[in-house]
């Protein structure tokens, strides 16, 4: 998870947050923010993990 799956969710959270811009749409769509608050909510997991917080 910690070597593998969250970096490519960095990525994709970081490149909806650099083009939100584009949108054209007054409301970012949900999937993005279901997308962001994925990778934010697996952030704080993993800090959990590295202190044997399981």
């Amino acid at each position: 998870m910690k070597n593998v799956f969250q970096p490519l969710n960095q990525q994709t959270a970081e490149l909806i947050l650099r083009n939100v811009d584009l949108i054209e749409d007054e409301d970012i769509p949900t999937a993005f923010l279901n997308a962001l608050s994925h990778v934010h909510a697996y952030n704080a997991i993993l800090a959990q993990w590295e202190n044997n917080d399981f």
